[in-house]
């Protein structure tokens, strides 16, 4: 093999500062799908909560990012600019409000499980500004 064909892709870790945010996210998923395995229905409250923690924590990760410009990573295969930060920020922020307003309502009908926000914080990991290019 020669070396230009070993040279094609490369990889450099420190550009994963740039998809922190979505890293982050989905590890949070990983973790919050886990633990509302084993809560028992009195403690379902625990995933809202964390699912609120990771949205959270997604938001400031992804308002670090600003200013940093363009920055393509991965092979071209993941786009950042400041304008998916922003908006990744914006809808993060919305996500906390639409969760704080569905709360009442989950729990007046009796939906409060830890699936609705499991599945809020996957709409925001596959649709959260950033381009993958395919």
């Amino acid at each position: 093999m020669s070396n230009t064909a070993q040279n094609l892709f490369q990889f450099d870790t420190s550009t994963l500062v740039f998809a922190l945010p979505e890293i982050f996210l989905l590890s949070s998923i990983v973790i919050i799908l886990l633990i509302d395995v084993f809560l028992k229905k009195s403690f379902k409250n625990i995933t809202y909560y964390l699912s609120q923690i990771a949205i959270f924590i997604t938001a400031l990760l992804s308002y670090s990012l600003i200013g940093n410009g363009e920055q393509i990573i991965l092979s071209g295969s993941f786009i950042h600019d400041d304008l998916a930060a922003i908006f990744k920020v914006a809808m993060m922020v919305a996500s906390i409000v639409v969760l704080v307003y569905s709360r009442t309502y989950l729990n007046i009908h009796n939906l409060f499980k830890g699936e609705y926000f499991v599945l809020v914080l996957f709409s925001y990991s596959g649709n959260d500004g950033d381009g993958f290019r395919i």
